[in-house]
């Protein structure tokens, strides 16, 4: 699913589901070393950047 799309339709509950689909797959990502260490750090902080916002706009937890 496309997170723009997810936007669109104010899906804010699969949103959610796939901002935390996105760090594991980083994570995972990170232990192969198909990505180094500090882009890992970078993509986790912008996505918990996303997902504070995302809280501020819903109750979701």
């Amino acid at each position: 699913m496309k997170i723009e799309r997810l936007i669109e339709d104010n899906d804010l509950r699969q949103l959610w589901n796939c901002i935390n689909r996105s760090k594991k797959v980083i994570k995972q990502k990170a232990e192969k070393g198909e990505i180094s260490k500090r882009t890992e750090m970078k993509a986790l902080k912008e996505l918990g950047k996303v997902k504070n916002r995302l809280k501020h706009v819903s109750n979701l937890s």
